[in-house]
């Protein structure tokens, strides 16, 4: 199969656009945290670009909690208040213990939020753009989200680094045991149990030792945690994910009357993806009726840059698995896309894409990401240096290749047809 690089309008014009695109998202201020005035206006420019391709667009609200790092400190603040608590009132300490679990059990898989109803909330919203299709045999939705995270040093690079090693040393077989939030989740029920020994049994030195060993997790969550709520610094977020946002734009622009009849592509900018998913989730919720798992696939395209392509398996708490066909449909928009050798499973240790909220709704879902793989994250990851001059614009136009043959790769697998060549939809589109 032979490998391709697109060439229409030509890479260094692409390459202009998505810089411009980015740059002009960036200008619009230094703090895009979801629910902002700031990412409300990222989303106002991208529905703009979006339209002007002659696409319709619409903005869909929901409300939305600001810092998922807010988020797990209570969660996991609360399992060290309960393990305190077991020492005078066991009773007690299990209910509190349970409830972290679950809560967080229930926040990671989008099927409740608990806990974080506590927590200040603020107005977001998705932008979704598409050349609407009567009874799609297929719809491919491609998301990506406006939004820019937090940071502390649990994202220093080199602490990235470490954590990682540690991780990639352990057997696979240590399953869970790999992924330091599920660690820290169920250790939350290994407490209750050790609660209710307390209540039924007394205090002694041996469930004392076990109430404090299995504490460790959850202090070590909040307190990494705490650390990034404390600091309450943005990052630029440029690769994550402007690079994402751009890929989409210019991915628009290239598919524009390309598409076999019956196949839909939706174009999505979430809001909220950092705090925890929030907009993908209401995201869902809110396209249900319109959006049949039946005929829809869901892909993230998050962080595309300064590394190798990735396909994402989320499920940082309860796993998830990936379609049975998506690897093999990556491989082989891979072995047509230059700059791409083979694309390989990631699976994600802490934290998710918007795929997981539609994986989690029984959708078919992946994220697509850049891995640098001596990090063993994404380069930057959460990070001040993601910025502007940190951002590769060639890894962008690749991962834009790479999308667009793997769009077209799908549609053959589902309707035995392919997008029409680049040429011909131009000399269809000229005037007469």
């Amino acid at each position: 199969m032979n490998k391709t690089t697109v060439n229409r309008p030509g890479r260094r014009e692409e390459r202009q656009q998505a810089r411009r695109l980015i740059r002009q998202i960036l200008d619009l201020g230094r703090r895009r945290l979801a629910g902002s005035d700031t990412e409300r206006r990222a989303h106002e420019l991208l529905d703009n670009r979006f339209h002007k391709l002659g696409l319709d667009t619409e903005l869909t609200p929901f409300w939305t909690n600001q810092s998922l790092y807010q988020v797990l400190a209570l969660h996991f603040g609360l399992a060290i208040v309960a393990s305190v608590t077991a020492l005078y009132t066991p009773w007690l300490a299990l209910l509190m213990h349970v409830l972290a679990g679950v809560s967080y059990i229930w926040d990671s898989t989008k099927k409740r939020f608990v806990l974080r109803q506590v927590l200040p909330i603020a107005a977001s919203q998705n932008l979704i753009a598409r050349q609407p299709v009567d009874n799609p045999r297929l719809r491919i939705v491609l998301a990506a989200h406006a939004d820019a995270s937090f940071t502390g040093k649990m994202f220093d690079p080199e602490f990235v680094r470490k954590t990682n090693q540690r991780v990639e040393n352990l057997p696979a077989a240590a399953g869970l045991l790999r992924k330091g939030l599920a660690v820290a989740t169920y250790s939350c029920f290994a407490l209750a149990v050790i609660d209710l020994w307390i209540w039924i049994a007394g205090l002694n030195l041996v469930n004392t030792i076990l109430l404090a060993a299995a504490s460790i997790p959850a202090a070590i969550t909040f307190l990494v945690n705490y650390d990034v709520v404390r600091r309450n610094e943005v990052v630029p977020g440029a690769n994550d994910n402007l690079s994402g946002c751009a890929s989409l734009y210019l991915l628009a622009k290239r598919l524009d009357g390309r598409l076999p009849d019956g196949v839909e592509i939706d174009y999505v900018v979430t809001g909220a993806e950092e705090p925890g998913l929030c907009g993908a989730r209401a995201l869902r919720r809110q396209m249900r009726h319109r959006w049949d798992p039946r005929e829809t696939i869901f892909i993230a395209v998050d962080t595309i840059c300064n590394g190798e392509l990735r396909i994402i398996r989320d499920g940082e708490v309860v796993p998830l698995d990936l379609p049975g066909w998506a690897l093999d449909v990556a491989n082989r928009a891979a072995q047509r896309t230059e700059g791409v050798e083979r694309v390989e499973e990631f699976e994600v240790p802490v934290g998710a894409t918007d795929a997981a909220a539609f994986a989690y709704g029984g959708y078919e879902a992946f994220g697509l990401t850049a891995l640098d793989p001596d990090l063993g994250a994404p380069a930057n990851y959460h990070w001040p240096t993601d910025d502007l001059e940190h951002l590769d614009f060639d890894d962008l136009l690749v991962a834009t290749d790479f999308l667009e043959h793997l769009v077209d790769e799908i549609i053959q697998r589902r309707v035995g047809e392919t997008l029409t060549d680049p040429q011909a939809a131009t000399a269809d589109d000229a005037p007469a």
